[in-house]
């Protein structure tokens, strides 16, 4: 009798500890929505004030269709943005928060963060807006520059590792193998 009883106790006990897992897992499946995200193509953008820059995001269904993305900032302050097509236009210094949401699923969004920096007249600098691109071999991404009110005439571009990775004259990045290759503006 003994025995039988260990082997309820077991049962009961695998019971709970099952249930207790199962009532975990679907707290975490329900709040946690991993790989339900807005794919961006950048998630930092560093502006002069009065530049412009196209944030662009992609969602696919599961039925292989993309759907829209709705724009949105969180201080139009420091940047305004387009509810269509992203383009993000540079006000005043300081940082905001960018949002790309699926339109008929607001739980699906990227954030992407902008700083948005006074041009000092007095020197001529050019800004990367994307500080480093993870890409696999055979993509391509862009590199978008901020240039400010005393641009240069031409912005040319250059990989140091060619092997790696090219650059064209309009600043599309390649992969061409694996590695890091550093892209000059």
């Amino acid at each position: 009798m003994n025995k039988y009883r260990k082997v309820i106790h077991i049962l009961f006990y695998a019971f709970f500890a099952a249930l207790i897992g199962y009532g975990i897992y679907t707290f975490v499946s329900f709040y946690f929505k991993p790989n339900k995200l807005v794919e961006l193509n950048t998630k930092y953008i560093t502006l002069y004030e009065g530049d412009a820059y196209p944030l662009q995001g992609e969602y696919e269904k599961s039925d292989g269709s993309i759907s829209k993305i709705i724009y949105s900032i969180n201080n139009d302050d420091i940047a305004s943005i387009d509810r269509d097509t992203g383009v993000v236009i540079a006000k005043k210094s300081g940082k905001a928060t960018l949002f790309a949401t699926v339109e008929d699923d607001s739980s699906i969004y990227s954030e992407a963060t902008i700083k948005v920096v006074k041009q000092d007249m007095n020197k001529n600098k050019i800004l990367v807006n994307t500080p480093e691109i993870k890409i696999s071999k055979n993509e391509y991404k862009n590199i978008y520059v901020s240039i400010g009110k005393t641009s240069p005439e031409r912005v040319t571009y250059g990989s140091k590792n060619p092997e790696i990775a090219f650059v064209d004259n309009n600043g599309v990045v390649k992969a061409i193998g694996d590695g890091e290759a550093e892209i000059e503006v």
